[in-house]
């Protein structure tokens, strides 16, 4: 017989997908991860119909010592990018959100000339299903590398990078959650050096540093948002947007950064929003805080009445047994910690969606160092007018991102320390006392809240009320003492208990109330009515009221800004006056600390304390005065808004003299803190192991005075102080 055959053996289609996946675990959302059981390798699945679809891209730090010069909660940018497939690999596109065409100009078919789209990474498709539908890409080459965003900033010039090479093997993803809107991935970047450059017990061993990183992808809101374009005489953070398709001498349109509120009754004057801005307290949160917390957070429903909206923002507490977590960005959350060397002492950042301008997420950072008696020499003995600035440079130095933070709380902190220590010579009660730490409170949380809706700072706020009416209780519970939250006000401590009104503001001001009018108030259809209401808001700018001025403006360091009216750490519509009356504080208070700060048994480390933030806050003052001289007031006013308002305007010579006699008598006066010698004696730190080495331990008095006095000489010789300084004709 013939010997059959033999059949061969049919081959099964290869499904490398399904090989990939069956050795998985996956977590399905919005974009899916296969984590391998075995290994921990990291795989996204691309959905064919998910291809060419925007998707907005943001990533904040989770965890990091500050010496890298970043924190846990800073946040980076958002950004627009695209899964493209280019043959057997795909491409993640970022998209070039800065121009605008309009489409009915012939321009616009230009539209992609000569500007870059980069391509942030391209992987191999690893395996694709066996429909065709869905791609798997190398998730570790894509999430554990810096092709999303640059995570190690180049060495400033002539330092050294702060961080090491980005290590592969140590590298890793912590946790992965995906949701149908939303997908966090949180990893931790190990960066190794053999001769590392930054230290301290924070970082523990230089060699191997960590940053926990968080990666968001998330859909494009589908909503009934509309841009609102930005207006230079109310102060929103903003989108800059160029219009290429317009001839003018500034083609802006800048989209203002503000939540989507909308209401539930279009038609009523005042309704409630069909979502309102919610903010979680995280359980982190000091219990005896939460009350204050809450109430200072909702008391920014005042101003969302001028816009046309009651209870917009609401407070939570997150459960101890929450099951969610605070790093999720579907919730606001107000964050604590408690950080060894804080760079700041609270922090308001949100994330927008880049095209519109609509704030997707925010979160509040807050430091316990804020509320504490915890304040480090090496930064208070520096007199100079600002520590944010102090903060800038040491951030900068490190290769921050965003050297810019929030610094009312660290400012808060120490006018917190000056205050107590001036009350205790006052011989003020306990409750007193604990009424500047309510109000400190009340007034940081509502500072922070406002930049998280969108606001900037107002630096021109301070400029309010006389010198006579901030000690006018009744007028000030009534108006405030600025008529902004959102300035850095000095602290309102008066010597006669008699003329005590707030410390500080703890509600929101009429400025405020104005430019959440202005940003969240509901349009109107028709473009042409919506423009004209707009222009009646802004119209009022130039009443005193509102008055405006950011951090661009401000003249915190020397030759910086023209305006004396837009400062930090100042008072009051007369600031030289209000200066002249915290030095004559500061000059009554320092004879008396040693008797009130030295306690039997303990170090005089308090003292050397009270008396460094002390004399800063008489340096600060000084340096306040010097900003008159060569000043230009200016005015955001646009052109037929007021008869009367001229652009600049010269600080006058009448003003100008009296900052000189000022100065004269508080800053260059032979005898200057003469009444504090009695104390000098006293003023020693105290020792800890050997961290005293190197160091020279007297207190370096004439060192202060000339550092006191070199502010202010650095700022009244500056060259372009000089071009200004002349009588005007």
């Amino acid at each position: 017989k013939k010997k059959q055959p033999v059949k061969k053996e049919e081959k099964k289609p290869e499904d490398k997908f399904g090989d990939i996946v069956k050795k998985c675990k996956k977590k399905e959302g919005l974009l899916s991860f296969y984590t391998d059981t075995t290994t921990g390798k990291t795989y996204i699945e691309i959905q064919k119909a998910q291809l060419n679809q925007e998707f907005i891209y943001f990533n904040y730090i989770e965890n990091a010592p500050v010496e890298t010069g970043y924190h846990k909660g800073a946040f980076g940018d958002s950004k627009i990018v695209v899964f493209k497939k280019n043959y057997e690999r795909l491409e993640v596109v970022q998209a070039n959100t800065n121009y605008y065409y309009d489409p009915s100009n012939a321009i616009s078919k230009s539209a992609s000339s000569n500007i870059n789209n980069p391509v942030l990474a391209s992987e191999k498709i690893e395996a694709t299903s066996s429909d065709g539908n869905k791609m798997l890409i190398d998730g570790d080459a894509l999430l554990l590398s810096e092709k999303m965003q640059l995570v190690k900033m180049p060495a400033p010039r002539g330092g050294d990078a702060p961080l090491g090479s980005l290590s592969k093997e140590k590298s890793k993803v912590n946790s992965i959650r995906t949701y149908k809107e939303n997908s966090e991935i949180v990893v931790s970047y190990v960066y190794e050096t053999s001769s590392p450059n930054i230290g301290g017990d924070a970082v523990a061993d230089g060699r191997n540093v960590t940053v926990q990183y968080q990666h968001s992808f998330l859909s494009v809101p589908q909503n009934n948002f509309k841009p609102r374009y930005d207006d230079p005489r109310v102060g929103y953070f903003t989108t800059q947007v160029n219009d290429m398709t317009v001839a003018s001498a500034t083609p802006w349109r800048d989209v203002i950064h503000r939540w989507n509120l909308e209401k539930k009754n279009p038609n009523d004057k005042l309704s409630e929003p069909i979502q309102p801005i919610t903010f979680w307290m995280e359980n982190t949160t000091p219990v005896e805080f939460r009350p204050i917390i809450k109430e200072a957070v909702e008391r920014w429903n005042v101003a969302f009445e001028a816009a046309g909206f009651k209870n917009a923002v609401v407070c939570l507490q997150q459960p101890d047994d929450a099951t969610w977590d605070a790093g999720d960005i579907r919730y606001n959350v107000l964050r604590w910690t408690s950080t060894p060397a804080p760079p700041f002492g609270g922090y308001g950042p949100s994330f927008v969606n880049p095209r519109t301008g609509e704030i997707l997420g925010a979160d509040i950072m807050l430091e316990w160092v804020a509320l504490t008696n915890r304040v480090y020499a090496d930064r208070t003995f520096r007199l100079g007018s600002s520590l944010s600035d102090e903060q800038e440079e040491i951030l900068k130095s490190k290769g921050a991102r965003n050297p810019f933070l929030c610094n009312a709380a660290a400012m808060s902190n120490e006018q917190l320390i000056f205050g107590t220590s001036a009350a205790n010579v006052m011989g003020a009660s306990d409750l007193e006392k604990q009424e500047i730490v309510r109000q400190m409170l009340y007034r940081l949380v509502l500072h922070e809240v406002g930049h998280t809706l969108g606001l900037t700072h107002n630096m021109r706020a301070s400029t309010l009320q006389s010198v006579s009416d901030i000690k006018n209780v009744e007028k000030i519970n009534k108006e405030g003492l600025a008529n902004s939250v959102m300035e850095y006000p000095a602290f309102n401590y008066q010597m006669n208990p008699k003329e005590q009104a707030l410390y500080c503001d703890v509600k929101v001001g009429p400025y405020d109330k104005w430019v959440i009018e202005y940003g969240y108030s509901q349009a109107l259809s028709d473009e042409k009515k919506e423009k004209e209401r707009l222009d009646k808001i802004t119209s009022r700018s130039t009443e005193h009221q509102l008055a405006y001025g950011n951090d661009a403006d401000d003249m915190r360091t020397a030759g910086r800004g023209i305006d004396p009216d837009v400062n930090i750490y100042d008072l009051s519509s007369d600031p030289v006056a209000y200066g002249a009356e915290r030095c004559e504080l500061v000059k009554f208070v320092l004879p008396k600390l040693k008797e009130h700060l030295i306690s039997s048994n303990e170090s005089y480390a308090e003292l050397l304390q009270s008396f460094l933030i002390a004399t800063k806050e008489y340096g600060i003052q000084t340096n306040v005065m010097t900003r008159q001289i060569g000043g230009v007031h200016y005015d955001r006013a646009y052109a037929g808004q007021g008869s009367s308002v001229k652009p600049l305007e010269p600080v006058s010579e009448v003003k100008q003299k009296e900052a000189m006699n000022a100065l004269a008598k508080y800053a260059f006066a032979a005898d200057v803190w003469s009444e504090a010698i009695p104390t000098f004696n006293y003023l020693l730190d105290q020792r800890r192991g050997f961290g005293h080495f190197s160091k020279s331990d007297d207190p370096k008095i004439h060192d202060r005075i000339l550092d006191m006095q070199s502010e202010c000489l650095n700022h009244l010789m500056h060259p372009r102080v000089h071009q200004r300084d002349r009588k005007s004709v």
